[in-house]
């Protein structure tokens, strides 16, 4: 049987703070060079950090070039517009271990189960993390999917209302690849981005 050759977890964008009316308020990726490749998956990561209305949410813009080098020839293979809400946000009531999956919190007002959600780490803003709520104990726990990957405590938030996005770009006939992020309407929350590449470089 053929196996696939692939790539994982390359860099697109890494978890950023973009402050909406402010400075920075949109990020350019990091280039995927893909001239050896087969096909190049983007996953997105998007979240409110802050409870206020997204009403001209940001968009993700994933980028094909035809040339080898240079600032010329970037195009728009596809774009993904962030949810328009005010999301719900609630602190941890307490530590809890990576691979925990029932986080303890004092309120769930605002949280159902399948909400997508994202746990900001106040320290370290590399550690945060997407995960799926699957049960809601009222005013008790959140349940998530999967465990957490690292340690999280009463300083850290869950926010809901997060967006996931998946783009596959057959490579076959493209060079350089790159995913931004920009967030330039008149009403929106601060947010965090995050984006990785993962591609398929041979069958053998």
């Amino acid at each position: 049987m053929a196996t696939i050759t692939k790539d994982a977890e390359q860099s697109g964008i890494p978890i950023t703070l973009i402050t909406h009316a402010g400075s920075p308020n949109w990020v350019k990726g990091t280039e995927i060079a893909t001239t050896t490749d087969l096909s190049a998956t983007c996953v997105m990561y998007h979240s409110s950090v802050e409870a206020t209305a997204n009403t001209n949410p940001g968009t993700f813009y994933v980028m094909t070039n035809p040339f080898d080098s240079g600032g010329d020839g970037w195009a728009v293979h596809s774009s993904f517009t962030a949810s328009a809400t005010t999301a719900s946000d609630e602190v941890l009531a307490g530590t809890e271990t990576a691979g925990q999956t029932v986080l303890g919190v004092a309120s769930t007002t605002g949280f159902v189960a399948g909400d997508k959600i994202y746990v900001q780490d106040a320290g370290t803003i590399a550690a945060g993390e997407w995960h799926r709520v699957v049960a809601v104990a009222s005013n008790v726990s959140l349940t998530i999917a999967d465990g957490l990957e690292v340690l999280k405590d009463s300083s850290d938030t869950i926010w809901n209302d997060v967006d996931t996005f998946t783009c596959q770009i057959d490579c076959s006939a493209v060079v350089r690849v790159r995913v931004d992020f920009q967030h330039f309407g008149a009403t929106g929350a601060n947010v965090h981005v995050y984006a990785l590449w993962v591609t398929g470089d041979s069958i053998g």
